[in-house]
């Protein structure tokens, strides 16, 4: 019997290597956490420009803007 219609789902599907999916598992398990857990943990303790961005991540052109507002 099928189940009625909940609403979206919460989760996400995350497209990952086995050999990540292995890499997180084991560095979740040695924190002691879960998997969801060591990942929202990482989300909180990533550093952060003042407009969100991650520091780590390559600088891209912000969304909304010209081509030539980007390059002043």
């Amino acid at each position: 019997m099928a189940q009625p219609y909940k609403g979206p789902r919460r989760g996400f599907n995350l497209k990952w290597t086995e050999e990540d999916r292995r890499l997180a598992q084991t560095r979740a398990g040695k924190a002691g956490l879960t998997m969801t857990d060591y990942l929202v943990t990482l989300l909180h303790r990533d550093e952060v420009d003042p407009d969100g961005c991650p520091l780590w991540a390559p600088t891209a052109p912000r969304l909304g803007q010209l081509p030539m507002e980007l390059s002043a």
